[in-house]
């Protein structure tokens, strides 16, 4: 668990966080989840510090925030640090870093800094204001308090106790003196060294052996009531008086235990001693007085206080009942009075011893730090109940006609309704429903503008019929008359009607025709109405004769055509005359065959035929020699025509050199994978085509090699099915070169022989431009060729990789 200084952490609408301190092996525990009914009934949230006790003048600490259950948000609304017992005025000098409005779902921390004097010496109260969400960012609870505590001291150095001691306190007669050796020690660091040692030293340049009266008194101030005064003189106590060291020429020193301590109560002490020394032979007597300051806290008074506030956060009695403390479920001044016990407590339990304001006030409270944490817890007094202030309402909206309502809850639980008056319609305008006709009567109705129920309406009567006249004239044969028709409800009757005017004809002779007869047609030119009279009859074809003479291949006749009607028709039929061909004969040649053309001398119609093969070509060889440079070939013309071609080519006699090593290609799930070619090509730079070129079969590593090549500068371009196309810029110098090349599989970024996962990462991170493949890498992940590496590349390469489309 956690350790902490102090939680006042508020849950809901309480306290969520505990108070909790450790001293020694006492480590605080938390306390449970309570069963109130109010905002005080869960614990959803944690707030404790990086550090709960801060040693050095640069503060740098964190207060973390925490959800402890997921269902809840936390938005900040405020932090404040308070230094009580810095400098009596309570001045602080803390800042936190946050922002207000941020809403934490998880974990958060602020950064607690600043700058204190060394004698800073307080416990510092972390007060954090903010409302409680719910998972979708709605309140819950709202304006409500944490805490928690931490300590800060400017120095760890344990000083002890404060006073001016003097190197030379008193002058004996004679030249014979004392002093002060050591001051007070640090009594509150080990409980077993709970003294005050004196020592004193004397110097005389004679000797003395009697014995002085001394006496060691508290003249003044506050002492503790356990300091021993009575001197100790090596281990033998004298009554009033004790024997000095002798003293001579050269001093010499002694201790005695001059006084003595056991543990004190806790307390600031400051008080006076007086140390006195005479002889009555003496003329001169001493009396020295030392002033010093006390400081201490008893470890018992740390654990009261400490068991004090834990009780609090621990009870199950009536107060509480799992309940979490909460600023506004209590009196301001009660709760006031319990934070400022709380504060007093814990600067008892964590104080560092060291002489400032900060340890006296701690020192100086101890003895009654728990008694007041318990008086302050008992006193707490309930406030009123704030409906207002936590808990938004839940309201339920007044209508027209029914009151709403407004829930409100405090912070107890208390819950009390308020009534919201119904609110009453608002009268809208008139709105005619149903419009009025000639047939039915209208509605027309008033609404309220806020819930839109009917609070008037009224029927409107009938309206009268609205008339729209329409003439139709009369015609040769109907009746003329004017229609009357409703433009509301379309009721129609006729009216005023004009007797039919009768036909006016027009009279037109049309003469016979060939093939018509003639007649006489009327026409009324009113309505066009027609009939036909006085009919005459047709009159004879006058045909003209017209003559077509035979061809070779078509039959002659005579066409007869009326000049009048030209109705036609053929007659007198003559047969064709047939062709008369011419030949040309055509002789074959090496390529092409004979044949003989047949052509009419009358109508231009060919054919060929009597076909002869051709006669092939009768090649005459010429051989090429080859030269260092040029390969040697024959050459093979036809005698008979120009055609030719080159054969039986012989390699250059130049020297060359030997172009080989090793190419390394995949299996992939071809069927044909094992005997698939790699085929390897040396391309001079600057050019396209392959100047040399072999290939090898099979998978893994393969041996290939170029005989007789040329120097130069070539393009050494690999190419294999399924493959990535690689090239390599190679040197071919006089010594030849050996070229160890690899060939991967597409889609295999790595080269492993495997498109994986690893290959989707990869192509993945260079289409989100976050690491960017370069060069063959580049290739290899182009998977569709389309020059560019994008999500298309990326989801071929991952359903390859799973298994579900393969690219190969």
């Amino acid at each position: 668990m956690r350790k902490k200084f102090v939680s006042l952490l508020l849950v809901l609408a309480i306290i969520s966080g505990c108070f909790s301190a450790g001293i020694g092996n006492i480590t605080s525990v938390a306390r449970d989840v309570g069963v109130g009914t109010g905002a005080e009934s869960f614990n959803p949230v944690d707030f404790y510090l990086s550090k709960d006790v801060f040693i050095g003048t640069d503060v740098n600490v964190y207060l973390n925030v925490e959800i402890i259950d997921s269902n809840y948000r936390v938005r900040i609304n405020s932090v404040e640090a308070y230094i009580p017992y810095y400098t009596e005025g309570g001045i602080s000098y803390l800042d936190v870093d946050y922002s207000a409005g941020k809403v934490v779902s998880g974990a958060a921390s602020f950064l607690v800094t600043g700058k204190i004097n060394a004698n800073a010496n307080s416990v510092v109260r972390y007060t954090i204001g903010y409302d409680l969400l719910d998972k979708s960012g709605d309140i819950v609870w709202k304006n409500l308090t944490g805490y928690t505590y931490g300590f800060v001291s400017g120095s760890e150095a344990r000083t002890g106790a404060i006073g001016t001691y003097h190197a030379y306190p008193g002058q004996l007669s004679d030249g014979c003196y004392f002093e002060v050796l050591e001051t007070l020690n640090t009594i509150y660091v080990q409980q077993s060294e709970l003294m005050l040692d004196y020592k004193i030293r004397t110097q005389s340049a004679w000797n003395y052996s009697n014995a002085r009266t001394r006496g060691v008194n508290v003249i003044s101030g506050n002492a503790p009531s356990t300091l021993d005064t009575m001197p100790d003189n090596n281990g033998a106590l004298r009554e009033g008086q004790m024997d000095w060291p002798q003293c001579g020429a050269v001093y010499r020193s002694d201790g005695g235990r001059w006084l003595a301590i056991t543990e004190p109560p806790s307390g600031y002490y400051n008080f006076t001693i007086s140390f006195n020394s005479w002889n009555d032979d003496w003329e001169d007597q001493s009396n020295i007085t030392e002033t010093t300051e006390m400081y201490y806290i008893t470890n018992a008074d740390r654990v009261a206080a400490f068991n004090a506030a834990e009780k609090i956060v621990k009870t199950k009695n009536t107060f509480a009942d799992g309940y979490y403390l909460q600023k506004g479920f209590y009196t301001e001044e009660s709760w006031n009075n319990l934070i400022k016990a709380l504060d007093n407590a814990y600067q008892v339990v964590y104080s560092v011893p060291d002489a400032n304001y900060g340890y006296k006030v701690a020192c100086q409270q101890a003895g009654t730090a728990a008694a007041n944490v318990d008086a302050a817890f008992a006193d707490l007094k309930y406030a009123e109940h704030d409906f207002y202030t936590y808990k938004d309402p839940v309201v339920k909206e007044a209508n027209c006609t029914e009151d709403g309502s407004r829930l409100l809850t405090c912070l107890c639980g208390e819950q009390k309704t308020e009534v919201i008056p119904a609110k009453g319609h608002i009268q809208g305008e008139w709105n005619v429903i149903t419009e009025p006709t000639c047939t039915v009567e209208g509605f027309e109705e008033v609404r309220c503008t806020v819930c839109n129920e009917v609070v008037k309406e009224k029927t409107l009567g009938v309206i009268a019929h609205r008339y729209v006249k329409t003439v139709t004239p009369p015609t040769c044969t109907e009746r003329g008359y004017t229609t009357n028709v409703c433009s509301e409800c379309g009721d129609t009757y006729t009216s005023d009607y004009v007797d039919a005017k009768g036909h006016a004809y027009e009279s037109e002779v049309i003469a016979p025709t060939c093939t018509k007869r003639g007649c006489t047609v009327y026409i009324c030119y009113v309505c066009s109405s027609s009939y036909t009279d006085n009919y005459t009859e047709v009159i004879p074809h006058d045909y003209i004769a017209q003559t077509v003479e035979p061809t070779c291949t078509e039959k002659g006749f005579t066409t007869y055509t009326c000049s009048v009607c030209s109705d036609t028709h053929t007659d007198n039929y003559v047969d064709e005359n047939g062709h008369d061909y011419e030949t040309t004969v055509v002789e074959p040649t090496c390529t092409e065959k004979g044949f003989t053309t047949y052509t009419c001398t009358v109508c231009s119609d060919t054919y060929d035929g009597d076909y002869v093969d051709a006669t092939g070509h009768d090649y005459e060889a010429t051989v090429i020699e080859p030269t260092k440079t040029e390969e040697g070939y024959t050459v093979y013309q036809c005698k008979n025509c120009d055609d030719n071609y080159k054969d039986d080519f012989v390699p250059a006699l130049g020297e060359g050199v030997t172009v080989s090593g090793t190419v390394k290609s995949f299996v992939t799930n071809a069927e044909n994978s094992e005997t698939t070619e790699t085929k390897i090509e040396l391309i001079r730079v600057g050019e396209e085509e392959s100047a040399y070129t072999t290939s090898v079969a099979g998978t893994g590593v393969q041996n290939y090699s170029f005989e007789k090549v040329d120097e130069g500068i070539y393009i050494l371009r690999v190419s294999k099915e399924n493959h990535a196309t690689r090239e390599y810029e190679v040197t071919v110098t006089s010594e030849g070169i050996t070229a160890e090349i690899v060939i991967h599989l597409s889609g295999d970024i790595n080269g492993d022989g495997k498109v994986n996962t690893i290959d989707t990462a990869r192509v993945n991170s260079h289409a989100r431009s976050i690491a960017a493949l370069v060069g063959y890498e580049q290739i290899c992940a182009d998977v569709n060729n389309d020059g560019k590496i994008n999500t298309i590349d990326v989801a071929r390469i991952n359903a390859h990789a799973r298994g579900v489309t393969f690219l190969w």
